[in-house]
Parts: structure tokens; C-alpha cells; sequence
């Protein structure tokens, strides 16, 4: 598959991107933006949904229950995906 391409515009100045395919090395580091994302969401949402919770938001964007409880359930999970 040839990598997506394209421009963004930010604060006046131009940035060109590529977007390339998911290696198995990856997985940390998309681990790492997934656990961004749902803090993120967190903190955005904290003083409306006080009672929810870091957890909450990872069942919800990140995997399913059986995925986060499992030790490693996440990055094997995470690699499995790229691998197929």
C-alpha cells in the first residue's frame, strides 16, 4: 500500500505529512498516543462527567474490558492487529 499523503496548516506555516503503515515496533508508541487520547478526553470532560473515570474512557475508546485486564493485553493485542 502506498502511504497517505498531504498538508496542514498550523499557525501560519505549512507542514507536508506522510502517513505510513503500523510495524509491530510500533505498538508502544501507538500504546503511549491511545493512553493520550483517553486522558485527554478525561480532562476535557472532568468537570461535566466528574464521576468518570481514566478506566471508563479506556473501555471506551482504547479495547474492551477482557483486552485491558489482561498483563500485556494491550500491546499483544496492539501487535496481533499489525501482524494480520
Amino acid at each position: 500500500d502506498a502511504p497517505a499523503t498531504g498538508s496542514s496548516s498550523r499557525a501560519g506555516a505549512k507542514h507536508d505529512f506522510k502517513v505510513l503503515g503500523l510495524e509491530v515496533d510500533d505498538a508502544r508508541a501507538l500504546l503511549e498516543l491511545q493512553d493520550l487520547f483517553a486522558l485527554e478526553h478525561l480532562e476535557l470532560t472532568r468537570a461535566i462527567y466528574p464521576q468518570v473515570t481514566l478506566r471508563d474512557w479506556q473501555l471506551c475508546l482504547l479495547c474492551p474490558l477482557h483486552i485491558l485486564e489482561k498483563p500485556n493485553g494491550r500491546i499483544e493485542h496492539v501487535q496481533s492487529m499489525v501482524r494480520k
